[in-house]
């Protein structure tokens, strides 16, 4: 691996045996660029295409939540279209589930790994009659439960 910083070498001929690479002591907000080649007893393959990442500020990391937490559906009431955050602490399944008020499972999604930190997701609430629903989002063995309003 080749690694630079404005054509300077920072990091060359890095030895990986392992699909991920972390390189230490990088400056904030500055621009990198990388590539890499495999390299065997029979020889040197070619260079890849140069890849560009960019570090960030000490102040710009946004520091991950302790609590896994579901903020209330908006708008309320909703036509078509709603959303919710979710906060989730560490990369884990999730569940999404709008029930109607007799208690009938109207949708659901299942995420497999959604990642840590906070996320808008939105709900499609197209072809739900008028009513009072009820947003059942479960995590980790915590569920929480947020009731919402579609009007037409």
């Amino acid at each position: 691996m080749f690694l630079s910083q404005d054509g300077f070498s920072v990091e060359d001929q890095v030895l990986a045996t392992d699909t991920s690479y972390a390189a230490a002591n990088l400056a904030f907000s500055t621009t990198y660029s990388w590539r890499v080649r495999a390299s065997n007893s029979a020889g040197d393959g070619p260079w890849s295409t140069a890849f560009r990442f960019n570090t960030i500020s000490a102040t710009d990391v946004e520091t991950l939540p302790d609590a896994f937490s579901v903020s209330g559906v908006l708008p309320n009431p909703a036509r078509h279209h709603a959303s919710f955050d979710l906060v989730v602490p560490q990369a884990q399944p999730v569940s999404i589930s709008v029930y109607d008020a007799l208690g009938k499972r109207r949708s659901y999604e299942e995420m497999d790994q959604h990642a840590e930190g906070k996320r808008k997701i939105d709900l499609d609430l197209q072809g739900l009659p008028a009513g009072v629903y009820i947003l059942s989002v479960q995590a980790d063995r915590q569920q929480y439960n947020r009731l919402f309003q579609v009007v037409h």
